[in-house]
């Protein structure tokens, strides 16, 4: 069963890689890879597709229902599935959603397999920058069906996978002590960075007073509720500059910063270095024949 519509917006890309005897005994085959920059009409539903699925939302914001769940799809977020069995993605925002997604299949992938389904969830790492290295080398190597760059793709697949399940077993590992109620205000937060993020609104989340909020909060997380908001907010910014070419002040108020000048201010304190330093030393912007006219300004 395969129902859909793309609604695709300019700049989407999709590519399709072909199967070879040669390629046999890889961990794993590639067979789809793309970043869909997509309206708020995008769906597909679908099962029976013999193949995993990754995706990965860059901005905007998705929805996923799968084995009887429905999950967010905030930026940032990875999530990992067997098209085999019955899903459904779609935009859940009215300005849309952008998302990277790989087909693939193999023997070498069903331990990751067993091992992210167990419990499935959706992963949201605050730091993304090595995965988005993985992608864009994906991306670099589209085009090319020689062995070595089928074998290379194979790679940052499994690559990808191996961070997921660093992900999913720190997640696992740190919910193991987390109060439900913490972990209900984790997701809250992670989801609506660009929203007020209040301790009033906190607060009302978890229906805790004060007092006791603030104290089962930094007893839960070894933080401030405050600091560990805008490390947060700094990390889906870093993912931001490193992915797309939003100019800085939109990259601000993405995350939930009024203006620029708090938000390059609350970046050198969380990160050392300046928004623009961190966009030129990514590897998105080194690629070779990226036009001029793309690669952002530093301030």
């Amino acid at each position: 069963m395969l129902q859909y519509e793309l609604d695709l917006q300019t700049g989407s890309t999709w590519d399709n890689y072909p199967s070879d005897p040669a390629f046999d005994g890889l961990p794993c085959l590639l067979t789809e890879s793309g970043c869909f920059l997509v309206g708020p009409n995008h769906y597909t539903t679908r099962d029976s597709k013999n193949a995993l699925l990754i995706l990965y939302t860059l901005q905007g914001k998705g929805k996923l229902s799968y084995g009887g769940k429905t999950y967010a799809l905030p930026p940032a977020s990875l999530v990992f599935l067997d098209c085999r069995n019955w899903h459904d993605y779609r935009a859940d925002s009215s300005e849309g959603w952008t998302y990277r997604f790989l087909h693939f299949d193999g023997d070498g992938v069903q331990f990751y397999k067993r091992q992210l389904e167990n419990g499935f969830t959706v992963m949201r790492p605050q730091d993304t920058t090595q995965i988005d290295r993985y992608f864009a080398e994906i991306d670099r190597l589209a085009g090319d069906d020689s062995l070595m760059a089928v074998a290379r793709r194979s790679n940052m697949v499994v690559s990808i996978l191996w961070r997921l399940l660093e992900q999913h077993t720190a997640e696992v590992v740190s919910s193991v002590n987390l109060r439900t109620d913490m972990q209900t205000v984790r997701e809250y937060i992670q989801s609506h960075l660009a929203d007020d993020l209040s301790l009033e609104q906190l607060m009302s989340v978890v229906h805790l007073s004060k007092y006791h909020f603030v104290r089962l909060f930094k007893e839960q997380f070894g933080v401030t509720p405050g600091k560990y908001i805008l490390r947060a907010r700094i990390g889906a910014a870093k993912r931001l500059l490193v992915t797309t070419a939003l100019p800085v002040y939109e990259v601000a108020a993405a995350v939930g910063f009024s203006d620029p000048a708090s938000f390059y201010r609350a970046f050198r304190e969380v990160e050392g270095t300046s928004p623009g330093s961190v966009r030129r030393e990514s590897l998105l912007w080194e690629e070779p024949g990226l036009p001029d006219s793309n690669r952002p300004t530093d301030e």
